[in-house]
């Protein structure tokens, strides 16, 4: 049988086993194992050998059989009639017709589709596996994400609970500020370190400010006197946290 007709048999068997679609990242594996065929040949100088071997030795034509597993039980007369009297043993040669040997290559199709499914499942239980190792690794990171997004949202919510009311505070401090007015009195000075330790400065005016008055400060134009008075604006990380108030006569 032709090397090419045996490539085919296998391929069919391949393909019928991929038709199963029990494999799908690993399919290509099994396309390529047709291509082993083109790897098996005949050994034409073992088989030359063994043929000159067989015709130079006692029994020459049971020799030869035997490498085919054939045994003459009457073998003298075979023999005889094959060798004849006049064949000088020792001057035989043997020719290998090429066309011949590709004849003796053959294909056991339900050996080796059996051998195509081993190889099938044992590829569809790795695929197996790896699906299973990446649904189990996919599970563990959607639960991490997911206590992720909830340990973000309690830092939110625990950040912005503790911004209002470091706000709170810092309104309220200010309003006291604006009571006592621009003095170093020591009920000014403690309420003024208590925003330090919150890391928020005081700002009367913007001298020496990092942003301009009018970004610091809203003015209101009253018409009593006694309501003149300054909030100052307060500032946390380089930004407004407290905008100033001013109250200025009309």
């Amino acid at each position: 049988m032709e090397n090419q007709k045996v490539k085919q048999w296998a391929e069919e068997v391949v393909q019928e086993e991929i038709r199963k679609g029990d494999l799908v990242r690993s399919k290509d594996v099994l396309t390529m194992l047709p291509e082993l065929i083109d790897t098996v040949y005949i050994d034409k100088k073992g088989m030359r050998g063994s043929i000159e071997e067989c015709l130079t030795s006692r029994n020459p034509l049971n020799s030869l059989l035997n490498l085919f597993g054939v045994q003459l039980i009457k073998k003298e007369k075979a023999i005889n009639k094959f060798l004849g009297s006049s064949i000088d043993v020792d001057s035989v040669a043997v020719k290998i017709d090429e066309s011949n040997v590709k004849h003796w290559l053959t294909l056991d199709r339900a050996e080796f589709k059996g051998v195509i499914e081993k190889i099938s499942q044992k590829l569809y239980e790795l695929e197996t596996q790896a699906n299973e190792s990446y649904d189990e690794e996919k599970r563990r990171g959607d639960e991490l994400f997911s206590k992720y997004e909830k340990l973000a949202r309690e830092y939110n919510e625990l950040k912005y609970s503790a911004e209002t009311s470091d706000k709170l505070v810092a309104e309220r401090i200010q309003y006291i500020l604006s009571l006592e007015g621009q003095n170093d009195s020591r009920e000014n000075k403690q309420f003024v370190e208590l925003l330090k330790d919150m890391s928020i400065d005081v700002y009367w005016d913007c001298n020496n400010a990092p942003m301009t008055d009018a970004a610091m400060f809203t003015e209101y134009s009253i018409d009593d006197d006694s309501m003149v008075s300054t909030k100052p604006c307060l500032v946390k990380d380089g930004a407004i946290f407290v905008k100033g108030i001013r109250f200025i006569k009309k």
